[in-house]
């Protein structure tokens, strides 16, 4: 079996708690956010750039509400931390961008994907939108939160660690064993075929058999 990754650079066994922020920033950035500034710079990369970097909104936003809400509120939350001029829109952006996206496979009415000047526009009842201004804002802004919570603005720290470890410690109480807790590989590996990747939110289970990544 070949080695397992929860992080880049950063193997199971590498990892503790003292590593938890460092895991998530690097894992978020490295393999979710780079590859969506990437993609933006392709031709015709703007909605797929869009659906990678739109996909952690939902982790700042549950850390931000110590993971109470549903996914719309986390998704909203998570998006006014990112762009916080533009938090009168954010359950637009939820039904439009992130419905359109993740459920339709396309944006909704109501938005437009353009160059712009700046990420987000909007002109009378429409919302125009630049993937690549937009997708790289998202990465700046995440760097401000991942410093907000090592610094404990706001009380992020224990929000964050709140947040971290029932997920990366999953226990079978009746029997006093660790389980999964979640139903898919959140550290991957380079010893197999298929290629599989959790939230960008998931800390590493180590009781999770993960199958491959390539480096």
């Amino acid at each position: 079996m070949g080695t397992n990754w929860v992080a880049p650079d950063i193997t199971v066994e590498q990892y503790d708690d003292s590593r938890r922020l460092e895991v998530f920033h690097s894992r978020t950035k490295q393999w979710i956010l780079a590859h969506a500034i990437k993609v933006s710079n392709d031709k015709d990369g703007g909605i797929p750039s869009l659906i990678i970097a739109t996909s952690v909104f939902e982790p700042i936003g549950a850390i931000r509400l110590s993971d109470k809400g549903n996914r719309e509120r986390r998704f909203m939350a998570g998006f006014e931390y990112v762009f916080p001029k533009w938090s009168g829109i954010s359950k637009l952006m939820y039904n439009n961008l992130r419905g359109g996206l993740f459920h339709e496979g396309f944006i909704a009415r109501g938005l437009l994907i353009t160059d712009l000047e700046e990420p987000i526009v909007q002109q009378n009842a429409t919302i125009q939108v630049d993937p690549k201004r937009f997708v790289q804002a998202v990465s700046e802004r995440f760097d401000e939160f991942c410093n907000a919570i090592k610094n404990n603005e706001d009380d992020l720290q224990s929000k964050f660690y709140a947040y971290w470890k029932p997920q990366a410690e999953g226990y079978n109480y009746s029997q006093g064993e660790r389980k999964p807790v979640i139903d898919f590989p959140t550290a991957v590996s380079t010893g197999a075929v298929d290629t599989y990747y959790g939230s960008a939110a998931m800390p590493p289970n180590t009781t999770i058999n993960p199958r491959t990544k390539s480096r």
